[in-house]
């Protein structure tokens, strides 16, 4: 609730209505933008107000909250009258076009993304009309699409035709794909148009649903039933029954089996077949009525000829999942009773980033929760100046930064050596000491860099585990060593 104190005293004003002016407040008023906002019951609101010495009728709260059910039940109409005459003109167009014997050629299912096309409707403000003026938005057919429309989980496409912006496709009344334009030229029917369809993301996102769907049933049993889904350019969401939340291991278990048949480069069929035959192979499918005689069917084919994922599924796929490049679960979480949600995203660069953020998220948390072991200010004081002097130790040698420090904890070390890399973009080297009874319990080491910086962590750090007998190991562009010193 948001309410202003005007310069005027004798004014107060909440969610843009004044309650209090000249000395009277409106109760009826206040009392229902209590409840229309908060839910806060008339009847509590009133014995507040009683125990100031202030009282408001009943009848008066009554009056605002029947203006409201009249407010809405007048947009309800409105939105049931608009719906009315969008289905009115997608119908009457679908009949012109069954007259005709005319259906727009869906070239998605090609997995083609770019075609030539003749718009042969435009419909704007509910009116069937002949032109699209510059920037107007309206809704138009074409002879032939790669524009995929939204259904079955999946968002429908979006992308350029001609020099115009497709916002969004949907499918109408009569199997009519309709494309959101909004023009940045004029657009006549009979008009030829080019389509871009931009759907790379959302094909890469689709197909990994259904390796998810068989990951699950594979950790957690094929009891697991989908519940929905939702495929987007920027990740999918998929729900799903379970009685409890995953584990930590269920999920990376999950993450695992999903990369492992996004790297094995899998090929991705897709036939379309009499239903009877589908389901003789398994095909998972829980919305049955959405689906006539004949289906079309996503299988994920493994290295010894096994079908991983079947699937009922109309939407668009990639063509191997090689072309995934990556999965990682974001989230998991219930949506209720016996439903859980997973978020997840696809694409190597943008798993990478996620996995990035988190790590750098998680090592502040700890050096976070390390620094409030140190409660006094001299404690603290002596943890600040332990950093200072690892960073003041930095020296160069053959393009390596080297840093050297005492008793800090291995995830502030971690932090400082990835902070100096990042900031000075050169491969960084960190040695740290921990001194008890003044000798040196342990030491660890920490490398990282870039993959541009031409540099080999793990070999780095292989060297000193093989030299002092240490514990450790890492990848390119990062290393770790643990000494303990007897």
């Amino acid at each position: 609730m948001h309410y202003n104190l005007m310069d005027n005293k004798d004014k107060i004003v909440v969610n843009n209505r004044v309650v209090f002016e000249n000395g009277k407040l409106n109760g009826g008023l206040l009392s229902f933008i209590l409840y229309d906002t908060y839910g806060f019951p008339f009847d509590l609101t009133q014995q507040i107000l009683r125990e100031h010495n202030i009282e408001i009728k009943e009848e008066d709260f009554d009056k605002y909250l029947k203006e409201q059910q009249e407010r809405s039940k007048n947009e309800r109409n409105k939105n049931n009258e608009d719906i009315a005459k969008t289905d009115e003109i997608w119908k009457q167009l679908a009949e012109k076009f069954t007259n005709i014997n005319f259906v727009t050629e869906k070239l998605y299912y090609q997995n083609l993304t770019s075609c030539d096309a003749k718009i042969v409707a435009i419909i704007k403000n509910n009116e069937i009309v002949n032109q699209l003026n510059k920037d107007e938005e309206s809704y138009i057919v074409l002879d032939k699409t790669t524009f995929y429309p939204c259904g079955g989980g999946e968002i429908g496409d979006k992308g350029m035709l001609s020099n115009s912006i497709v916002k969004d496709t949907k499918k109408f009344k009569g199997d009519i794909i309709g494309h959101l334009v909004f023009a940045r030229e004029t657009l006549k029917v009979n008009d030829n148009v080019k389509c871009y369809s931009f759907r790379k993301n959302i094909c890469k996102n689709h197909t990994a649903t259904h390796l998810l769907q068989s990951a699950l049933r594979i950790v957690l049993g094929n009891e697991i039933q989908q519940k929905g889904s939702q495929v987007e350019e920027d990740g999918l969401r998929f729900d799903f029954s379970a009685t409890k939340a995953m584990t930590d291991n269920e999920i990376k278990q999950v993450e695992d089996l999903v990369n492992q048949w996004i790297e094995q480069y899998l090929p991705v069929d897709i036939k379309e077949m009499d239903k009877n035959e589908a389901e003789k192979l398994n095909a998972l499918h829980f919305f049955e009525d959405k689906y006539g005689d004949v289906v079309r069917v996503v299988r994920v084919i493994d290295l010894d000829n096994n079908a991983i994922s079947t699937e009922f599924c109309g939407g668009i796929h990639c063509k191997n999942t090689g072309e995934i490049e990556r999965f990682k679960i974001v989230k998991e979480t219930s949506i209720g009773s016996g439903v859980r949600r997973i978020f997840a995203i696809t694409g190597k660069d943008k798993c990478l980033a996620f996995e990035t953020l988190h790590e750098v998220q998680k090592s502040f948390a700890n050096i976070k929760e390390d620094f409030a072991k140190h409660t006094s200010v001299a404690e603290l004081q002596k943890r600040c100046e332990a950093i200072f002097k690892i960073r003041d130790s930095a020296r160069e040698d053959n393009g390596v930064i080297y840093l050297s420090g005492e008793n800090v904890s291995q995830e502030t070390a971690k932090i400082l050596a990835k902070f100096v890399m990042m900031k000075q973009d050169k491969p960084t080297f960190i040695e740290i000491k921990t001194i008890k009874d003044n000798k040196i319990d342990e030491v660890f080491y920490f490398n990282c860099c870039k993959k541009e910086h031409n540099y080999n962590c793990k070999e780095t750090m292989q060297e000193i585990i093989e030299k002092q007998q240490g514990k450790g190991g890492g990848c390119q562009t990062f290393a770790q060593c643990v000494l303990s010193i007897k």
